[in-house]
């Protein structure tokens, strides 16, 4: 068995220099991105509000999507005054809203959230397991009012947010890993 050293063509082009043993290694010392990656994104269109509802997606949809758009489709059929006090119909806006705000921040294994017409004519989408409550009313877009208790946790806040939805994002992977049933 000869090695690169045997061979005076092979070894004239390398130095001692550039030849360092400890050098070498199979894994990426920096983190590597696909540049020019092209994934194939798929269409789904759903009737929906006497219309069309038409998302992308690179994959499938999650499992959670088709029941809570459903949901959200009742919701929306609701007719003014469906309270008997004059509450509004929900608006258009608040369930795309709601429907663009679950696609942003929930994954897979998001349980299926209820979805609850307000007076004011907002959605409100409620979580109540696992030992977690939930509740995000959709305002408008890039509005939302959350209440949250993990009661086991001793976590408790309420607040209105706007476009940075990190804190409810992190209850939302709470509720979903949750190993409480």
């Amino acid at each position: 068995m000869s090695s690169v050293l045997d061979k005076p063509h092979v070894r004239n082009r390398i130095t001692d220099d550039d030849w360092k043993v400890g050098a070498t290694s199979t894994a990426a010392t920096q983190r590597q991105m696909l540049v020019g990656y092209v994934t194939s994104v798929r269409r789904y269109t759903f009737p929906f509000l006497r219309g069309q509802l038409v998302v992308e997606s690179e994959g499938s949809l999650p499992p959670w999507f088709k029941e809570t758009v459903s949901a959200l489709e009742e919701v929306g059929e609701i007719p003014e005054n469906w309270n008997s006090y004059g509450a509004k119909q929900v608006s258009r806006t608040s369930i795309l809203a709601a429907i663009e705000l679950l696609l942003y921040v929930m994954d897979d294994e998001t349980p299926v959230p209820a979805i609850v017409p307000t007076n004011r004519g907002t959605v409100i989408l409620e979580w109540h397991t696992r030992g977690i409550d939930l509740e995000v009313e959709v305002l408008a877009h890039g509005r939302v009012h959350v209440a949250f208790e993990a009661a086991r946790a001793g976590t408790e806040w309420e607040a209105e947010i706007g476009s940075d939805l990190t804190r409810l994002v992190d209850c939302i992977q709470l509720l979903s890993n949750s190993e409480q049933a």
